[in-house]
């Protein structure tokens, strides 16, 4: 394990070097060591769209294809063999080049990105109080990115939160620091994790500053609060899980049916949509689209999901 959090500190250091140069118009960028990359503020803003790409190709991927196949949410063509074998987990300890490997190998690749960015905005917002607001952005963004990672991948690799009564099975690493080369992390219990996932969410909601504008397409105040809607959910706290939820639904409404269609199908959708948090991939991979592409689709909704949805409900009809 050691030797593969190594490749994620290497893979970490050229990412970040990779989706800045362009951003920066700066040459040769990955000479430099990190400590130099983040000595100004333009560095963490080319470092927080490097992490939004790398999320998307980590969201892409198998984020959040493989849950849905695993537990049945689809019914997969005939000729898929390669999903077959995650449908009917018959993937071994050691696979590497499929979803089980890639989900957490890019997942701790996503979170050391977003560590970097959250262990220097501090020492930044010091030296350039004037670019405070932008910096707590990014950091409060990077926060959320992680949290929500440690989520996808801990669902992955653990069993559910209420599976012991106490929560203390076995979870994943919890990574809350940029990883050194002589970093051997231990995985934790699924307790920890999800307590270092709301302590995410709620530092980020503290980041943000009052003049922030809501952008659907990154994370926000209001993409935190939804997430810890969630999270309570799941760990069966329903009186947070409600006041979280209350929150969203008191500041967002509901597509109208006309245009729900358009939500989903196109990049100009309504203005006045439900869309909390959407990460757009037009120009980037397409593992999902060739997932469930509507002419010819891999993958449709099996009836453990559409059972669920009332008739005359739009959500059916777009199916």
């Amino acid at each position: 394990m050691k030797r593969f959090f190594r490749n994620i500190i290497f893979m970490a250091m050229a990412a970040i070097a990779a989706t800045g140069c362009h951003f920066l118009e700066v040459e040769q960028v990955g000479k430099s060591d990190i400590e130099g990359y983040f000595s100004e503020p333009a560095a963490v803003t080319a470092a927080i769209y490097g992490l939004h790409n790398l999320t998307y190709g980590l969201l892409d991927k198998y984020l959040i294809s493989y849950p849905e196949i695993a537990g049945d949410e689809v019914v997969l063509r005939t000729t898929e063999a390669t999903w077959d074998l995650y449908q009917n987990y018959a993937t071994t300890a050691d696979d590497e080049v499929g979803a089980i490997g890639y989900l957490w190998k890019n997942g701790y690749q996503v979170i050391n990105n977003a560590n970097q960015i959250i262990d220097h905005v501090p020492a930044l917002v010091k030296e350039y109080p004037n670019d405070a607001d932008e910096l707590n952005t990014c950091a409060a963004q990077a926060l959320f990115i992680r949290a929500y990672t440690h989520l996808g991948i801990c669902l992955a690799f653990g069993q559910n939160y209420t599976f012991t009564p106490d929560a203390s099975h076995l979870g994943i690493c919890v990574i809350t620091h940029a990883l050194s080369l002589n970093d051997s992390p231990e995985r934790q219990s699924v307790k920890e994790v999800y307590e270092q996932i709301v302590t995410d969410l709620e530092e980020s909601l503290t980041l943000y500053p009052e003049s922030y504008v809501f952008n659907k397409f990154l994370p926000s105040p209001l993409a935190s609060e939804a997430l810890l809607a969630r999270v309570y959910l799941y760990m069966g706290d329903w009186g947070k899980a409600a006041e979280y939820a209350s929150k969203v639904i008191a500041k967002t409404e509901l597509t109208r049916r006309e245009s729900y269609a358009a939500m989903f199908n196109a990049m100009s959708a309504p203005a006045n949509d439900e869309m909390i948090y959407t990460v757009n991939g037009q120009k980037q991979g397409s593992s999902m689209y060739k997932l469930y592409w509507k002419k010819e689709p891999k993958a449709r909704p099996s009836s453990r999901g559409t059972d669920l949805i009332p008739e005359g409900d739009i959500r059916l009809d777009v199916i």
